[in-house]
């Protein structure tokens, strides 16, 4: 039960804060008040329940230190799809040679500082704690992106590049969409591989706390898995959040 409670409520939380987000950063000017607030809120409620899950080692305390994982990485998105903390290189690639691999990172570098700054912070804060569980959350969630956006740069011919908002469609430049990349079924095969052991973990761990964060960490790496997918077949997942409207933000 506790396997299909977590998988059922992360991929609930993965669909409704993507489209919070989207909302959020489609019809806010980056430079206005309201999405500054919006980061703001979202930031400090992530750290207050941080704060309130590291000496809680249940169930419960598993979930709030996923959903306090998860709003601080919320900021982080908030951050880079408003382009205010991305990387010191913020124009297109040169159309007549493929980008390297440094340039390609140029692009996003300074989003890397921010999240091992913070996964310093948490790491150092949680110490000695009961429940880590925001830690192990949010490195899941870095290491996903971080394999994602190695694909993009690689070969990913379905990459959804229209969901960009405007001020950062020259990202889309430094990908390549004219193969699949000979890492993407390696990295397939990987998460598969880390999906089946912390299922196991989850199904006979006798701790709560621990059967609960391999639950939650699971179903993470199965959303991963599907995002994988998305990056070699046409899927069109713009349609799970039409609801959040069209950009508005302005540039």
């Amino acid at each position: 039960m506790t396997i299909i409670l977590c998988f059922g409520g992360v991929i609930a939380a993965w669909w409704l804060s993507t489209g919070l987000i989207l909302m959020a950063t489609r019809r806010f000017s980056p430079d206005g008040t309201v999405i500054r607030l919006v980061a703001a809120g979202v930031s400090t409620t992530g750290l207050i329940a941080a704060l309130m899950s590291e000496n809680m080692p249940t169930a419960t305390g598993a979930w709030l230190g996923f959903f306090a994982a998860l709003m601080l990485w919320g900021a982080h998105e908030i951050a880079f799809l408003t382009g205010w903390v991305v990387g010191p290189r913020t124009w297109p690639a040169d159309p007549g040679r493929r980008p390297t691999c440094r340039e390609a990172f140029e692009t996003i570098g300074n989003r890397q500082i921010g999240l091992v700054l913070t996964a310093a912070v948490l790491a150092i804060g949680l110490t000695g704690s009961a429940n880590q569980t925001v830690l192990f959350t949010f490195l899941v969630l870095w290491g996903l992106r971080s394999l994602a956006e190695l694909n993009l740069f690689l070969g990913a011919p379905c990459a959804a590049i229209h969901m960009l908002p405007q001020r950062l469609h020259y990202l889309a430049s430094y990908f390549r969409r004219d193969r699949i990349s000979p890492a993407l079924p390696v990295t397939i095969n990987i998460l598969v591989g880390t999906l089946v052991v912390l299922i196991i973990r989850s199904l006979n761990h006798p701790d709560q706390l621990v059967s609960t964060l391999a639950g939650l960490l699971a179903a993470l790496v199965l959303l991963g898995i599907a995002e994988m997918f998305f990056l070699m077949f046409p899927f069109y997942e713009d349609r799970l959040w039409r609801w959040t409207g069209r950009d508005r933000s302005g540039r």
